[in-house]
This record gives C-alpha cells, sequence and structure tokens, in this order.
C-alpha cells in the first residue's frame, strides 16, 4: 500500500461535538466512559486521532489488526489514576508518537511514525514483522501500572472493553468517537468555578456593590458553566451505574443459569476409529439438508446407539453446532421439565450470549402450571432464536425407550415451529409406541445398521491382539477373530462383552481356553439350529454369569446384589448398599468387582453402586428381568426387589435408627450412611412392592403393622425436609403432631401437595401407603386419582391414566352415597380420554354407561346436573362420529338442549353449552339437509358470541365456529351478507390468534376458502390474491407430518389454478401441479382422499396439455383420471364428474391421435353417464357437449344409433 501523507496538524485537538446516543446502550456506554478517561491527556487525545487518520487512509485494511493493538494500548495508559501514573502516561505517549530521541527517556521506538510510512504491498509476512514491532514496542514503553492482561487495570476500563469482547464493536471505533466528545473533565470544571467564586468573595462588599452590574455576567457564566459540570458529573456517574448494574445483571443470569439442573457426569463410551463415520456422515448430512426437524436413530440393544450418539455429540461441539447432549441412561426418572432445564444449562454454558433469555425463562418459568410446551419455548427456542445464527443447532437425546416420561416429551415436539432454529437427533430401540409419536412430526426415521464384519474385527485385533491379554504364546489367528467377529453379528456390545470374558481376571481358564470354548459353543447352537440373533447375548450373558460365579450359593447371592441394583433410587457406596441389601459387605465388594467382566457404563472401579439401569447395558437389564426356560439364572421380579428392599429400609429406619435415640429429637442433617436412603424412599418401596389394600408383608420381617405412632411422626419429621426446602424449618412437620398413625401418610401428601412437579412422586409415594393403612377411606383413593391424572398431564403415560382409573374405581362410594355420581363421572371422562388415546371401544361403551348412571342420581334440580348431561352428550357424539349411529346424534342434542335450559344467563357455562348444542346441530344439518338446524345452529353461535366478549379466552373460538356456520348457509342459499359476515369474523379472529397460536394455521385457512368462495361469486382478483397468500403462510405452519398439511397443499393448489385460468400465468400452474404431486404422496390408497387427490392432479396436468400441447401430460392426466375411477366406490357422489373428466381427457386425445380405443372408451363412459340422475348436472353437461362429438365419430366404432336416439330428445332440449 501507499504510504499515508499525514500533516502534524490533519488532528485538531479543538474539535468537539456532543454526545448523542446510538442504537446500541453497550456502545454508547464504552464510548462516554474512554470520553471520561482520555479527558485528562491532550498528548493521548491527539495520539489517538491520528491513529485514526492512520486508519481512515489504509484503504484496504491492511492495518486494522495493527491499529487495534495501538488503540487498545493507548486506552490502557489513560487509566492512569494518580500522578505518577500520569507521568509514565506522558513519556510512553511520547516515545509512542514522537521521532525525536531527545524529547523521552525511552529508545527511539516511534511507533506511529512507522505507521505513516509503512509500504505492505499486500504482503502477509511484512504485516506478521509489523504485528511483532509493535508489541515489542508496547511492551518497552508500557508503564508500570499497565498489567500483562489484555484489559489493563482501570476498573472501569475493564468493563468497557468487556463490552468489545465477543462482539463487532472495535476499540479503534470506540476512542475514534470518545476522542471527539466534550473534553472538559467535571472535576476540574468544578474546581475552576469554585476559583472564580472565591476570588469574587475576597472583594470587599463595596467593590462588589460597585461592580455587581459588571459581576452579573461573571455570574452568569458561572451559573452556565456549573449547570453544565453538573450534567456532565451526572452522565459520568450514571455510566459507572450503568456499567455497574449490567455487571450485577450478569451475575445474577449466571446464578440462575446454574440453579438449574446439571446433566449427571458420565465415560465417554471408546468410539472404535472409522467404525461408524458412515452413520456419522449421514446423519451430518441429514443436519445440514434435510428439511426434517426430527431424526430418529433406532436399533437393536448393542449396536452402539449411545457410542454413536456420543461421537456426535463431540463432533456437534467442537463445530459449535451442539444446543445439548442427554444421555437418558442416568435419567430413567426425570421429569420432562428438568431434562428441558438440563439442556438448557448445556446451551447456556457453551453460548453466553443465550445465558439472559435463559436466565428470564428461570424467572419467570417456575408456577406448578407452566405447560411442557413454555418449557421448551423459553429454556430453549427463545434463546436460540435470540443466538440468531444462520444455521440451525442440534440437541442429541440418547436412550429414549430407556426414560419413563418420553411420551409427553415427544408430544410437545410435535409442535416444533417450523421454520426451527434446531433439530433433534433421538436414538433408542426399536419401540412401536415411540414410532406413532414421531409418525405425527416432521421426522425421518434412520434404522441404524449393524456393524459391519471388518468393524468387529478391527475391534477386536486391536482389544485382542495388540492389547495387555497374556496369550502365553496362543494367540489367536486371523481365521479365529473372524470366527469370533462372525459370532458377534453386527454387535458392538457382544464384541465388548467377549472381549470382557476373556480378559476376566476371576477366570481360572487362560484367555485360549476362554475363546475357543466361546467358538465351540456359538457353533454348537448354530448347530443345533438355536442360534437366533436375539438368543445370542443371552447365551454370553449366561456364560458370563456361569463363569464370574461358578458356585451355586454365588449365583443366589448375585441376583440379590442384582435385585436391589434394579430398584435402587440413587448411587450408594459400597458398605452402605451392604447394609441396604443385606448383604454382607466382603461379598457385596466381591460381587461389585466381578461384576466389571460385563461391559458398565462409567468407571467399574470405582466405589459407588449405582442403579442397574445407570451401570449396565439396556440388554443385560432385558436379560435379568425377562422369564426364559433355562432355569439356571430366574428373571428378577421387579415388585419382588421392591418388596425386600422395603423390609431392609423399615428395619433400618423403625429398628436400628429411631430406638437409638431412645426419644430424643433427631435431625435429617444427623443422619449417617444409608440411613438418608432408607428415611427418604422406604415409602416408594413399600408402595411399589406390595399390593393395595395388603398391609403386612410375610411373617418374619418388618410390616407396617409393628410400626409405632410415636415412630412414624419421628420419622415424618425427617421425611418433609428431605424431599424439599420449604419443610427444612421444621414448622410444617409440627401440624402432624395430633394425627393419627392410620391417617399419618395422607396428611403429609396433602402437605406435600400435587403442584410440585419435583415432589409430586412424594406426594403419590404417601398416598400410595395411605391406602394400604385405611384400604377403605374413599377420599385417599380419590386424592390418589387426582394425583395420579396430575402425573399423567405431565407425563401423557397410558400407565399413569391407567392408575387414575384404577385409583378412582377404589374410590367409588356405593349407593346412594351422595358422592358416587361426581366418582362415576371421574372415572368415565377417564375411560373417555383413554378411548381417545387407544381407540378401545369397550372403554367408551363403559364411559356411556357410566355417564348414564351417573345422571340418574343427579336428577332435577341436582346443582350439577347440567354437568352430567354435557358430559353424556359428549361421549354420545364421539360414538356417533366413530359408528355413525344416527340415533346417538339424536339423543346428544336432546341432551344439549335440557343442559342449556338449565343454565340461563348469566350461568358461567352458558356459553359453552350454546357452542356445544350449535356444533351438534350443524352436525345433524350435514347428516340430513335440514335448514332449520343450521338457522338455530348460528342463532346459538351469536349468543355465545355475546357472552364471550374480548378479551374472553372463547372469544375468537366464537368468531371462528360462527364464520364457519354461515359459510355454510351461504353455500346453500348463496345469500352474499352471509360470505361477507363470513369473511369479517374469519378475519377478527385471525387477529386474535397471531403465531405462535396452535389455532393460526386454521384461522388462515379458514379466512382462505372464504376469498377463495367470494372470488368465485363475484370475481374480485385481490381475493384471489389474498387467498393465496393466506394458504401459502398456512402450509409453512403445516410441515410434514401435520395432519392437515394435505387439505393445505390441495387448497393452495387449487387457488393458484383459479389464477391461472385468470390470468394464463404458466407458473401458477407448475406450481399448482407440484403442489397437486406432494398432496398425492400424502395419501396413498386405500386413504379415502386418494382418487381426489388422482383427480385434481389429472385435471391439472390436462389444462397445462391444453396450454403447452405436451402430449405426455394428457397422457399421464388419462391415466390418473382411470386409476381414480378404479377406486371410487359405487354410487359415490363424484362417480359422474370423474366419468366426465375422463371422457373428455380421451376425446382430446382421440383428436390429436385418432386412436379408436380412446373413442370406444369414451362412449362407454358416455353410456354410464346415462345412468346417472336425471338431475345430475354433469350428465346434462354431457348431453350439451359430448354428444354432439361423439356422433361425429360414431360410425368409427360401429352403430350407436341407439344411444344416440335415445337422448336426441334430451340433447335438444337443451341447445
Amino acid at each position: 500500500m501507499n504510504p499515508p501523507v499525514l500533516n502534524p496538524h490533519d488532528t485538531d485537538s479543538t474539535s468537539t461535538k456532543a454526545f448523542t446516543k446510538g442504537k446500541s446502550f453497550k456502545k454508547d456506554m464504552a464510548i462516554l466512559s474512554i470520553a471520561y478517561t482520555l479527558q485528562e491527556s491532550s498528548e493521548l487525545k491527539r495520539l489517538i486521532q491520528l491513529i485514526v487518520v492512520i486508519r481512515d487512509n489504509d484503504s484496504k485494511g491492511q492495518l486494522t489488526e495493527v491499529l487495534e493493538t495501538c488503540a487498545r494500548f493507548s486506552v490502557q495508559l489513560a487509566s492512569a489514576t494518580t500522578d505518577a501514573q500520569r507521568a509514565e502516561t506522558a513519556r510512553a505517549v511520547t516515545a509512542f508518537n514522537k521521532p525525536d530521541r531527545s524529547e523521552c527517556f525511552y529508545p527511539p521506538f516511534r511507533t506511529i511514525a512507522k505507521l505513516k510510512t509503512i509500504q505492505l504491498n499486500g504482503d502477509s509476512k511484512s504485516l506478521d514483522g509489523l504485528m511483532d514491532m509493535i508489541k515489542g514496542d508496547i511492551e518497552g514503553i508500557k508503564p508500570s501500572f499497565v498489567s500483562d492482561g489484555e484489559h489493563g487495570t482501570s476498573e472501569k476500563l475493564s468493563k468497557v472493553l468487556d463490552i468489545t469482547i465477543g462482539t463487532t464493536i472495535s476499540i479503534l471505533t470506540l476512542v475514534e468517537e470518545a476522542s471527539s466528545l466534550i473534553p472538559v473533565p467535571p472535576s476540574r470544571t468544578l474546581g475552576s468555578i469554585a476559583e472564580e467564586c472565591e476570588k469574587l468573595s475576597r472583594l470587599n462588599l463595596l467593590s462588589r456593590y460597585l461592580q455587581q452590574s459588571a459581576h452579573m455576567g461573571d455570574l452568569e457564566a458561572i451559573r452556565r458553566r456549573l449547570d453544565v459540570a453538573i450534567q456532565l458529573f451526572q452522565t459520568e456517574n450514571s455510566v459507572n451505574i450503568k456499567l455497574d448494574t449490567e455487571e450485577l445483571n450478569r451475575k445474577f443470569d449466571f446464578a440462575s443459569l446454574n440453579g438449574l439442573p446439571s446433566h449427571p457426569d458420565y465415560t465417554r463410551n471408546e468410539y472404535l476409529e472409522k467404525s461408524r463415520d458412515d452413520v456419522i456422515r449421514d446423519v451430518s448430512d441429514w443436519i445440514a439438508n434435510a428439511p426434517e426437524s426430527v431424526l430418529w436413530v433406532h436399533g437393536a440393544a448393542g449396536l452402539g446407539k449411545s457410542t454413536v450418539a456420543q461421537e456426535l455429540v463431540h463432533l456437534l461441539k467442537s463445530e459449535d453446532r451442539l444446543a445439548g447432549g442427554i444421555f437418558l441412561t442416568n435419567l430413567t426418572t426425570e421429569s420432562p421439565k428438568r431434562v428441558i432445564q438440563m439442556i438448557s444449562r448445556q446451551l447456556g454454558a457453551m453460548y453466553p450470549q443465550a445465558i439472559a433469555n435463559i436466565a428470564d425463562a428461570a424467572r419467570t418459568l417456575d408456577g406448578p402450571h407452566d405447560g411442557l410446551r413454555d418449557y421448551l419455548t423459553a429454556y430453549i427456542f427463545d434463546p436460540i432464536r435470540a443466538l440468531g445464527y444462520p444455521y440451525q443447532l442440534v440437541i442429541v437425546v440418547d436412550g429414549l425407550d430407556e426414560w419413563g416420561n418420553y411420551e409427553s416429551f415427544l408430544a410437545e415436539l410435535v409442535h416444533i415451529p417450523s421454520p426451527s432454529p434446531l433439530k433433534f437427533v433421538l436414538t433408542s430401540r426399536f419401540n412401536y409406541s415411540i414410532e406413532r409419536a414421531v409418525d405425527k412430526m416432521l421426522t425421518r426415521k434412520y434404522p441404524l445398521p449393524p456393524a459391519s464384519q471388518t468393524v468387529i474385527e478391527s475391534y477386536f485385533h486391536q482389544h485382542l491382539l495388540l492389547g495387555n491379554i497374556n496369550w502365553r504364546g496362543r494367540k489367536p489367528d486371523n481365521d479365529k477373530i473372524h470366527r469370533l467377529a462372525a459370532r458377534a453379528d453386527g454387535l458392538l456390545i457382544w464384541a465388548a462383552t467377549a472381549r470382557s470374558l476373556v480378559s476376566n481376571k476371576f477366570d481360572t481358564r487362560y484367555p485360549h481356553e476362554i475363546l475357543d470354548q466361546m467358538l465351540s459353543s456359538e457353533e454348537k447352537m448354530i448347530n443345533q439350529k438355536d442360534g437366533s440373533e436375539d438368543r445370542q447375548l443371552e447365551r454370553l450373558y449366561r456364560s458370563a454369569i456361569s463363569t464370574s460365579f461358578p458356585t451355586s450359593r454365588s449365583q443366589v447371592i448375585l441376583r440379590k446384589f442384582l435385585a436391589a441394583t434394579l430398584v435402587l433410587q440413587e448411587a450408594l457406596p459400597i458398605g452402605d448398599f451392604a447394609h441396604l441389601s443385606g448383604i454382607p459387605r466382603p461379598a457385596a465388594e466381591e460381587i461389585h468387582q466381578r461384576l466389571a467382566a460385563l461391559p458398565a457404563h462409567g468407571d467399574p472401579k470405582t466405589n459407588l453402586v449405582s442403579p442397574a439401569t445407570q451401570r449396565f447395558h439396556a440388554s443385560f437389564v432385558e436379560f435379568i428381568t425377562t422369564e426364559s426356560d433355562d432355569q439356571a439364572f430366574q428373571a428378577i421380579s421387579i415388585t419382588e426387589a421392591h418388596y425386600v428392599l422395603a423390609s431392609r429400609c423399615l428395619e433400618i429406619v423403625f429398628v436400628e435408627l429411631l430406638p437409638s435415640f431412645r426419644g430424643k429429637t433427631c435431625a435429617y442433617a444427623e443422619l449417617r450412611g444409608v440411613e438418608p436412603y432408607a428415611v427418604k424412599f422406604w415409602p416408594l418401596h413399600f408402595s411399589s412392592g406390595t399390593p393395595r389394600q395388603q398391609l403386612a408383608p410375610p411373617s418374619g420381617a418388618v410390616g407396617m403393622e409393628l410400626i409405632s405412632e410415636e415412630a412414624m411422626h419421628r420419622w415424618a419429621t425427617l421425611f418433609l425436609p428431605c424431599i424439599a426446602a420449604r419443610f427444612q424449618d421444621g414448622h410444617m412437620s409440627q401440624a402432624l403432631d395430633d394425627i393419627q398413625k392410620s391417617g399419618l401418610a395422607y396428611e403429609i401428601a396433602i402437605m406435600i401437595g400435587n403442584e410440585d412437579v419435583t415432589t409430586l412422586s412424594y406426594h403419590i409415594q404417601c398416598l400410595e401407603i395411605a391406602t394400604r393403612l385405611e384400604p377403605i377411606n374413599m377420599w385417599t383413593w380419590k386424592a390418589l386419582g387426582f394425583a395420579y391424572h396430575r402425573l399423567h398431564e405431565q407425563s401423557q403415560s397410558n400407565r399413569d391414566l391407567d392408575e387414575v382409573i384404577t385409583a378412582f374405581r377404589h374410590g367409588l362410594e356405593p349407593a346412594p352415597h351422595p358422592d358416587r355420581a361426581e366418582s362415576l363421572n371421574r372415572i368415565a371422562t377417564a375411560l373417555h380420554t383413554r378411548y381417545k388415546w387407544w381407540g378401545t371401544s369397550n372403554n367408551l361403551d363403559e364411559a356411556i354407561s357410566l355417564h348414564r348412571e351417573a345422571l340418574l342420581l343427579r336428577p332435577v334440580p341436582h346443582p350439577d346436573r347440567a354437568v352430567s348431561l354435557n358430559n353424556l352428550a359428549n361421549a354420545l357424539q364421539t360414538c356417533f362420529e366413530e359408528r355413525g349411529a344416527s340415533n346417538n346424534l339424536d339423543e346428544t342434542i336432546s341432551l344439549r338442549r335440557e343442559a342449556l335450559l338449565l343454565e340461563p344467563a348469566p350461568h358461567p357455562d352458558r356459553s359453552m353449552s350454546l357452542n356445544n348444542l350449535a356444533n351438534s346441530l350443524q352436525t345433524c344439518f350435514k347428516q340430513w339437509g335440514v335448514s332449520n338446524d343450521l338457522d338455530e345452529a348460528i342463532s346459538l353461535h351469536q349468543e355465545a358470541l355475546l357472552l364471550r366478549p374480548a378479551p374472553h379466552p372463547d372469544h375468537s373460538m366464537s368468531l371462528n365456529n360462527l364464520a364457519n356456520a354461515l359459510q355454510t348457509r351461504f353455500e346453500q342459499w348463496g345469500a352474499s351478507n352471509d360470505l361477507d359476515d363470513t369473511i369479517s369474523l374469519h378475519q377478527e379472529a385471525l387477529l386474535l390468534r397471531p403465531a405462535p397460536h396452535p389455532d393460526h394455521s386454521m384461522s388462515l385457512n379458514n379466512l382462505a376458502n372464504a376469498l377463495q368462495t367470494r372470488f368465485e361469486q363475484r370475481g374480485a382478483s385481490n381475493d384471489l390474491d389474498d387467498t393465496i397468500s393466506l394458504h401459502q403462510e398456512a402450509l409453512l405452519l403445516r410441515p410434514a407430518p401435520h395432519p392437515d398439511r394435505f387439505s393445505s397443499l390441495n387448497n393452495l393448489a387449487n387457488a393458484l389454478r383459479n389464477r391461472f385460468e385468470q390470468w394464463g400465468t404458466s407458473n401458477d400452474l407448475d406450481k399448482a401441479i407440484s403442489l397437486h404431486q406432494g398432496a398425492l404422496l400424502l395419501c396413498p390408497a386405500p386413504h379415502p382422499d386418494h382418487f381426489s387427490s388422482l383427480n385434481n392432479l389429472a385435471n391439472a396436468l390436462q389444462a397445462r396439455f391444453e396450454q403447452q400441447g405436451i402430449s405426455n401430460n394428457l397422457d399421464e392426466a388419462i391415466s390418473l383420471h382411470q386409476e381414480a375411477l378404479l377406486l371410487l366406490p359405487a354410487h359415490h357422489p363424484q362417480d359422474s364428474s370423474l366419468l366426465r373428466n375422463l371422457a373428455i381427457a380421451l376425446i382430446i386425445r382421440f383428436n390429436e391421435g385418432n386412436l379408436l380405443r380412446d373413442l370406444t372408451e369414451a362412449m362407454s363412459l358416455y353410456e354410464r353417464l346415462l345412468d346417472c340422475p336425471v338431475d345430475d348436472p354433469n350428465r346434462s353437461w354431457s348431453l350439451e357437449h359430448l354428444l354432439p362429438e361423439l356422433r361425429e365419430w360414431g360410425a368409427l366404432i360401429g352403430d350407436h344409433g341407439d344411444i344416440f336416439g335415445s337422448t336426441d330428445a334430451e340433447g335438444s332440449s337443451l341447445t
């Protein structure tokens, strides 16, 4: 570059400007802070202005980094606060800027002088050399008070420079603006004002009197200067306060982030180099290019899903594409909300810019009624959107099938917004429940293939041949390695287990003997045709157990050990685990060590015993809990395992712990060893290990009947503080002092409550205990039903819904109890919900039966009769929608009418009953076409709307319902004011449902349909343009597999084709064809809309043929019409339309190519059209248009005079 021509006078030290606010508050604060920092030294200010001039002359930007370094050093010099530091600064400034050696105490560095004349010519090496020179100069002249750190020592300046970290704000930009601001320091201004005031005060009274008019100007000037000084002082203090406030806010935000639950530590599995690179590549391609938001990687146990997930997390993190990685093996019972918070904490740790949004979520979402969707939005989607990245981040969730709450989590992923700033990679074993859930969202399924023979051979080469196994000269050859890899059959867990067995130090055989026996036993099983893939791991696990635990006694103790780990709730030191399980410590330690022969999660050498799901591979847990024909190792019962630990916990708490205090108060903090575990978890183990209504374990074990009332109270004082901080002050437990033992568990449950999801499980466990203590207490069973209902809201688990029904059944009072009707209603409602989930017809039938019984128990004037009427009506309407029995619809309407009579205005439920009756009448109109039903429905919707004025939460729903009813009446009678009212109502509803409202796309679609209808009536092109725009927006909000995507594709295609017919723009027709093709893919045969999709696409292709004359478009259209006609059921309403469309297409093709078969088929279709009802418009059209065309060519295909003759009269009457 050419050296900049600089004049010493280019920089004007007197030029100033007033500060004005910019768009960035942080930048404004930084500029003001630097301005005040620079105000003490005019030399330093001129130096910075000179740096800026050099920057302005550096047109190619080659000196940007160098000048940035110089500017940062200049600002560090400005942080001098004492006279000595200012003197050092002055000397450094001189050395940095002036070339005269005599003017400074330093060697002639003359940095700025060099920058004035430097010539680089685009040479990167020259730039590197210049940067090294500048850093060397700075190091040589750096004053003692400037630290070696990047930010210097000034606390205020550090805050300012912190603002520039990780942003695009340049220090050079900041100092350029700051150096031109008003430079007078408030302290100097105030000092000079004070001196002038003192000078005036020294004048004697007479002088002041005689010269008062002359001094008036001086006093006025002092006043103005004082005002300015005060403003500057306030500004400077505001800067400091704002900076301190920002720092404080950052600390609060970090505290909020650190208060979120953290993901448990895990040991990363070994990833064999290149073993799954093909899978990683496929997933990477999907992340980069695929439209789906979710990738489900599924495969059998042992294929290495977790290892792939861990490698993927590692790679995504290294590329700054990871939003979070969750491994559910260690989180099997965590609530979905806490898992979302864990992901959010990971997100904040990796992207500090997102912390503020995450902290806002933590401060805002703390109520029990905040939904899972709110958590996903606030904790994950909003912070990621705030990052503003042009690419999507990725969350990896591994082991979905091992998580008890996956159903509710997946249910919310259905609502991932489109376009989404985020993608999810999910891994699990194949599971039909998971498949049903992911089929409802925009998902790609990826079956994880078995590892290749080559990969497994490579694994064995690395660990068996190159490892530290002492083969005693009998190292396996390549043939054995090949055979061993073949036995693995692609299962990496089989290979890992085989490796562990060969190197098992507790096995008395030599490694080569273990290997040979492993091969021979596998080959023997295969020869006996018992080598099925699903039993390979089972045989290997049995071999591992038999070799590591050869005696029957050791296997008995092993089974007890494994049973305890299966239901263990948290990791325990080996000594505490031995105490809890009742296994002698030496035996527990030996088993713990011997189990290291099995592949394990984490470090097998640790002194902690973890729950089985966290320690062992899922396939091993499945092996020890699954019944088998082989009696050598019997499956472990989870219920039995809970029961054993329940007995041990009761003994530890009520036999060992509490009596040892001999009446003295024991605090939770004083508990030692396994005591906290036993206090906290005995209700869980007891309720999970004993049938309901069974009070005592078998003879010889400690049971509930042996626990004294005093001991239960003392246990409660320990239990409550251990589950929630709100009980730690002890005052809550005093409320239990007068409660009898039989009701104590219930009262504890009530104190815990069912609102806080973090303690909901303890609430349920205490109620489960209460049902065993008082099995005939209806209130306890009801409370348990409500608790499981609350849990089902969180988990969406069918198992929890079953528990709701079971508990409410137990709580059903015998007739004639006054609460029986309410209990019947609860059971019926839960059964109706279960029917909607799973479609089991007997659930719906029983729900209807129970609602009928409840209604009988609520005769007029019972206050809840209207509720029972509506509930029964809802169940019957569902029955009608599923089975089509008209008597169910008639009864529904009758019940809703009665309910409405019982809810006169201003009853709070009247608007709901009006809406329900209106909807049922509309259904009746669609069924039978009686216009009075439709008119009454509109009247009821209008009344409901009046009762739901804005901002009533159901106002938009009533607007939508009324609009739909009016549009139906317009389609029936054609009154234009009905259509105009429809559009107006839909527009109002849309305004009340802005994105991301879940009904936004529905309102877009409804308004678009109404506008299209008006366009077809009146031909206003702006209605059609608005229709297309609305349908396009709705389609974006309905990505596959949204259930309404098909209708949006179809609606938009039809609108575009209408515009094509209006204006002839071929692009509209091409888009319409593409959309119809997309819709057809979404409804393959035997989908009920398949034939209509075929017909729509055929019509669009035929239109393109008519415009462009491409014969294959016409051929494809005919083929699609023919397929649609074959699929159409007999006497279908669209039968004549399809016959007509196909006949027209065939005649067009005959006219093009003179193929007699086309004419013959068209004649056959015409004959079928004649069989249609006389008033059918397609039959009439055919007589008018097809008849003349066919008569002209009829001679070519024989004598059809009978057909033509029979229709001559009709045809003549039409012309």
